[in-house]
This record gives C-alpha cells, sequence and structure tokens, in this order.
C-alpha cells in the first residue's frame, strides 16, 4: 500500500491516511493501535486532523458516543 510506504518516509499526510486504513479496515487488517500508533506520529508531525482521530479514539474507548464515520 502507497500510504505506508510514504507514512513509514516520514510523510506526515501519509501517516495520518495509514492511520485511516488501520481504523476503517481499508486494504488493511482493522487494528485500533497501529491506528492510534500513525495517527500520534501525524500529530506530532504537525497534523491538525490527526489530534482530532485520537479524541475520538479516546471517546470511544470511554464508551462514549462518537460519530460514525459518515458522519465525520
Amino acid at each position: 500500500m502507497w500510504y505506508g510506504r510514504a507514512a513509514r518516509s516520514a510523510f506526515s499526510w501519509a501517516m495520518y491516511l495509514y492511520g485511516l486504513c488501520f481504523r476503517d479496515g481499508a486494504g488493511l487488517p482493522r487494528d485500533v493501535h497501529q491506528a492510534r500508533y500513525w495517527f500520534q506520529k501525524a500529530q506530532r508531525a504537525g497534523v491538525v486532523e490527526a489530534e482530532e482521530e485520537l479524541g475520538w479514539l479516546r471517546a470511544a474507548e470511554r464508551g462514549e458516543r462518537t460519530p460514525s464515520a459518515e458522519h465525520r
């Protein structure tokens, strides 16, 4: 997957997109831990959207209602 190659090459937006792929299971097995890892890397690289995704993951872990993927 091209996102993975670009993410591992430190392209910040690709890190975020790769996290989305893991979160949604799009082309990869669904893996919340990998999604969090890539969102954190993207956040540290300055991708604001990654910070929002991390917030949704934390809320879901606490059992709070989160919007479905169609509404984000």
